[in-house]
């Protein structure tokens, strides 16, 4: 009985019911978001591409994408006004098998050989973001809608490679692999935190970021004193 109540004395605190996300308090966000549109683009154009161009040849296309990755922290500054940080990162990889019929070098016999590009493109996102959030007071307990904007840079890396078994046609290199420089990102996106613990809660997102429309993961809430100039 008493290892029970000892359970039970520190369980409690999480399981009751969350405080309003107010001023000073932290949410830090961690997000999954899908389906993304890019990989299915990108397909779609390699397959008219490869089949318009090169009918007698046999070539197999697969394109396969992360979903986006998302990381943000909020920090209330206002009484419906959250400001922090975003991060985003997805990737992408493209296999391109080309198979034909040849005549091998050495043997000087036809043979089936196959050819294969492989492109690889990530994507790493950061940002200022802002929410408002639409319900205050003890209406935000539970549940806390809002909606979001993020503006910042994005650097991509791409990578190249390139293999075949047709005798001496492979590169003999690694993997070519170059960065751009830093693009804009821009994210807008309407929410939803359920908090049904103390300080841990779910966290739905739909709108646009990086390709994906649909987003959902885990919201941590941490409460902190708010500095005085916040508070007069």
């Amino acid at each position: 009985m008493k290892s029970k109540f000892y359970v039970w004395l520190i369980l409690l605190p999480l399981l009751t019911k969350s405080q309003t996300f107010e001023l000073g308090d932290v949410a830090l966000n961690f997000n999954y978001g899908a389906p993304q549109i890019t990989p299915l683009i990108m397909k779609t154009t390699l397959n008219i591409f490869y089949k318009n161009k090169w009918l007698d040849d046999t070539y197999n296309i697969s394109v396969n994408g992360s979903g986006v990755l998302n990381a943000k922290a909020e920090y209330c500054i206002y009484e419906n006004l959250g400001l922090g940080l975003a991060a985003s990162y997805w990737n992408m990889d493209v296999n391109i098998a080309h198979a034909y019929r040849a005549q091998d070098p050495y043997t000087l016999i036809d043979t089936d050989f196959t050819d294969r590009y492989i492109f690889g493109l990530s994507a790493l996102a950061l940002g200022v973001r802002g929410n408002y959030h639409m319900l205050g007071g003890e209406k935000r307990k539970v549940v806390d809608p809002y909606v979001g904007l993020t503006l910042g840079v994005t650097r991509y890396t791409y990578r190249i490679d390139f293999k075949s078994d047709f005798p001496g046609r492979s590169i003999p290199s690694d993997v070519f692999q170059f960065r751009s420089g830093w693009g804009s990102y821009i994210s807008s996106t309407v929410g939803i935190r359920v908090y049904p613990v103390k300080f841990i809660g779910l966290n739905f997102e739909a709108g646009f970021d990086r390709g994906a429309f649909l987003f959902a993961g885990i919201v941590f809430k941490i409460h902190t004193q708010a500095p005085e100039f916040l508070r007069d």
